[in-house]
């Protein structure tokens, strides 16, 4: 029985190597557009007279931009690597960067509300939202990073005190939390994708070892038959040679009786040959070994081989057994061996389940 702890555990690593996947293809789309972002906002403290801060804020910004990208290029990609612990480790980069973005809120709010206010207040929505899609479902370091970005902000309206700057503060905050309930939504989605990519390999793996359990057991199968008939045909070939012995005999000393019963011995050794055959021919054909032979057949002559094999037992039931022919049949493209199979089996049965009357092979 699976243990539930370490399915737990399986499920967790491989969800958080999915996240490591989605993480890492979308932080290697945002570098340019996160400049650009950066280099606009740069420009509104400046106009707002912030020039030092503005620079050392848009250096330490591209220091820790860069380290996270180099980081989620080398380690997010490697299969070895402990998902979990490369996961904490983004984790990290993006609270260093959600502090940096809320340390320059209270320069920002240190002058009088002007136009730069509420251009800086649009580009970091946009880059809140954008950051919500490069943490590959991680809910909780994005909570983290969008109240520090985007609550220090809303905080700096609502200190403001006048009701359209607590009214802009709000929103900011709702607009965090439906982020954070859209990406929630997407890691339960996400989990229950793994989740179902693991049912399929369980049920992928019992499949094949049903299969290759099948394939054995048939394998063992044809391998017992095929002995078996080797070892029942010795002394079935001994008791050949007393039957023809048998009939020399009877033919010698003219004897009609001796000489029935040999063609009995013949006719019954005949048969039991022929279900020896039939379980080789069952066993070749579960293996799938057996190849249709296909030759030009006479086939009235092959219904009169297996009217004339049948004809000793119809007639000790107290049965008649005829063969219809309509007219000349013509040679017909077929395998004798398994025709003549198919037909034995279908008029001993016959014979052996018809209790009165006649047995008619038409």
């Amino acid at each position: 029985m699976a243990d539930p702890t370490a399915a737990a555990d399986a499920l967790s690593v491989r969800v958080a190597r999915e996240h490591l996947r989605l993480a890492r293809r979308q932080i290697g789309r945002i570098p340019l557009p996160y400049l650009l972002i950066d280099v606009f906002l740069c420009w509104l403290l400046v106009r707002l007279g912030l020039q030092w801060p503005a620079a050392a804020w848009f250096v330490a910004l591209i220091i820790v931009q860069s380290w996270r990208w180099r980081y989620a290029a080398q380690h997010a990609a490697e299969t070895q690597a402990n998902p979990l612990a490369v996961l904490r480790n983004m984790a990290t980069f993006l609270l260093v960067l959600g502090v940096l973005r809320a340390a320059v809120v209270p320069l920002l709010f240190a002058q009088p509300l002007q136009q730069e206010h509420y251009m800086f207040t649009l580009v970091y929505l946009g880059m809140i939202a954008g950051t919500s899609a490069s943490v590959g479902g991680e809910v909780k370091p994005f909570l983290v990073y969008a109240l520090l970005a985007g609550g220090s902000l809303a905080l700096g309206f609502m200190l403001q005190g006048t009701i359209e700057a607590i009214w802009i503060g709000v929103l900011l905050l709702a607009l965090i939390a439906v982020l954070t309930g859209h990406l929630r939504d997407q890691v339960q989605g996400m989990t229950q994708f793994v989740q179902l990519a693991i049912d399929n390999e369980q049920l992928a793996d019992s499949l094949r070892r049903a299969r290759d359990a099948a394939e054995a057991a048939s394998l063992s199968k044809t391998r017992f038959f095929a002995a078996a008939s080797h070892d029942l045909r010795q002394p079935l070939h001994a008791l050949s040679i007393n039957a023809t012995t048998l009939e020399l005999l009877a033919t010698r000393q003219g004897d009609p009786l001796i000489k029935e019963l040999s063609n009995s011995i013949n006719r019954a050794l005949g048969q039991s040959n022929g279900l020896l055959d039939s379980l080789l021919e069952i066993s070749k054909l579960d293996a799938r070994a057996v190849k249709p032979q296909l030759q030009p057949v006479d086939l009235a002559a092959l219904l009169a081989g297996v009217r004339d094999e049948f004809a000793a037992l119809a007639a000790h039931k107290g049965l008649a057994l005829r063969l219809d022919l309509a007219a000349p049949l013509p040679l017909a493209a077929t395998d004798p061996l398994l025709l003549r199979r198919i037909l034995t089996n279908l008029v001993g049965n016959a014979v052996k389940f018809t209790t009165s009357g006649s047995v008619t092979l038409r």
